[in-house]
């Protein structure tokens, strides 16, 4: 179940909500073990990391994951403009509230431009990076048109002020996000996870909030930037990245996810990158194990862990399915 904390931000007031869990099962942070913070992309909120919860691979570490700006449970005003610099001092200040040691990120798609922007910005923070479908650098024509569309057409689902949905509208546009997510690779997890994110989202950004919908979900996206490579040979030097992208993605190709790579090397940042052979954007949702077998060890590798954490393993009790029955009850 998700919990709530109240933070302070540069643009106002934020109520976050968020997900712990650790090996003895605990909703509390061990201070005594390292800690994931998992950063999700448009559109599909925190609820998405829950299953990788389960993997024993991550139940090892404290394991959190948070909403960012007005997606799932978190509540606040969103401002005129919303930029990956206002996210990564977002994601600071909570960090703070919860008073959060420096972190491992494991991070999706635009999840991954707050995590290197935070690690740009704050390095000290961030102890290594696993980003997958990984957006560092500038966004594409290509994505960039196939957001704006969707978007577009949720604006034409939610146009009459009287609130009634325009039902052939708004199922055109989740069959968008989740194309350019899934790449129409279903799984019982992704019907669930469609089925819940649909009901977030049509209750978030109806005609009321079109505005927000659009900074969030489409602007945020298509006006990041990337970082030159005496940014990054400076800020990242300490870190740890491992990069991973599959080769179904629908929107991004292996030569844009290999641009942000190469750009790494050259500024001489310890860099590993893999493939996984026709697995779509959110890839972690398609390749549930491959994905807990890569990333797992990426972290068993680079986060030290002396406590006998098999011996205080709990099993683990939550799921999407869970949350989705806890949501729609």
């Amino acid at each position: 179940m998700a919990q709530y904390i109240n933070v302070s931000t540069a643009h106002g007031p934020m109520k976050f909500a968020y997900w712990v869990d650790t090996p003895s099962g605990s909703s509390t942070i061990d201070p005594s073990i390292p800690t994931i913070l998992f950063l999700h992309s448009l559109w599909v909120p925190g609820f998405s990391w829950r299953e990788q919860f389960s993997r024993p691979q991550f139940r090892r570490f404290n394991c959190v994951a948070v909403d960012l700006m007005d997606h799932g449970w978190t509540e606040t005003e969103v401002p005129e403009t919303y930029s990956q610099e206002d996210a990564a001092a977002d994601v600071a200040a909570w960090m703070d509230a919860m008073a959060l040691p420096p972190v491992f990120i494991c991070a999706l798609s635009s999840g991954s431009t707050t995590a290197i922007q935070l690690a740009v910005t704050e390095p000290k923070r961030v102890l290594g990076m696993f980003l997958f479908s990984h957006m560092g650098t500038e966004e594409t024509e290509h994505a960039g048109t196939a957001r704006q569309e969707i978007v577009d057409t949720w604006k034409e689902a939610m146009a009459n002020p009287s609130g009634e949905i325009d039902e052939e509208a708004l199922e055109h546009a989740i069959s968008g996000i989740f194309q350019l997510s899934l790449t129409g690779q279903i799984k019982p997890v992704s019907l669930i996870m469609a089925f819940l994110t649909r009901k977030l989202c049509v209750e978030r950004w109806g005609h009321k909030r079109l505005r927000e919908l659009q900074v969030v979900c489409c602007d945020f996206d298509v006006k990041r930037h990337g970082h030159s490579t005496e940014v990054l040979a400076t800020s990242l030097r300490n870190i740890p990245i491992a990069l991973l992208h599959g080769s179904g993605d629908f929107a991004y190709d292996a030569e844009y996810y290999d641009r942000f790579a190469q750009q790494l090397r050259e500024a001489n940042i310890p860099v590993e990158t893999h493939a996984f052979d026709g697995a779509p954007h959110n890839l972690h949702v398609s390749h549930q194990d491959e994905f807990a077998e890569l990333a797992g060890e990426f972290f068993a590798r680079h986060c030290p862990n002396p406590n006998t954490w098999h011996q205080q393993l709990k099993p683990w009790r939550g799921s999407c399915r869970r949350s989705l029955t806890r949501y729609s009850t």
